[in-house]
């Protein structure tokens, strides 16, 4: 099956998984979110985080139009899942998936109102 990504998380149905449900949350959940994230990928990978650390200090979020480039820290955490070889994106994702499906009542928010979002819950109960 030939499939055009225009993404390159959306490549990997579980990354796209992922980002679908980050892209729900509350902003402040991002942000908390991406936080965990910076902290897991340090300490699992090899990249200079001293570095990224300073990037994330300089960084203008005008220079980009992704929904997660709003603020560094999700910009940074998302961008270094691409960092990461297969096993290591898929131990950071689950482990933060696990944490938002925990709680998602309280956290997926519909964009337009900030109520919870009962579209989604809805997603698979029609049979």
């Amino acid at each position: 099956m030939d499939k055009n990504y225009r993404r390159w998380y959306e490549q990997n149905e579980y990354l796209q998984a992922f980002m679908d449900l980050m892209q729900d949350l509350d902003g402040d959940v991002q942000s908390e979110i991406a936080v965990g994230m910076l902290m897991k990928i340090a300490s699992i990978s090899d990249r200079d985080y001293s570095k990224m650390l300073e990037d994330i200090s300089t960084f203008d979020s005008n220079e980009y139009k992704r929904w997660y480039d709003v603020t560094p820290n999700i910009h940074f955490a998302i961008e270094s899942l691409r960092d990461l070889d297969e096993e290591q994106r898929v131990e950071v994702i689950q482990e933060f998936i696990d944490k938002v499906l925990e709680d998602r009542e309280e956290y997926i928010v519909d964009d337009e109102t900030d109520e919870v979002d009962e579209e989604f819950y809805e997603v698979g109960e029609e049979e």
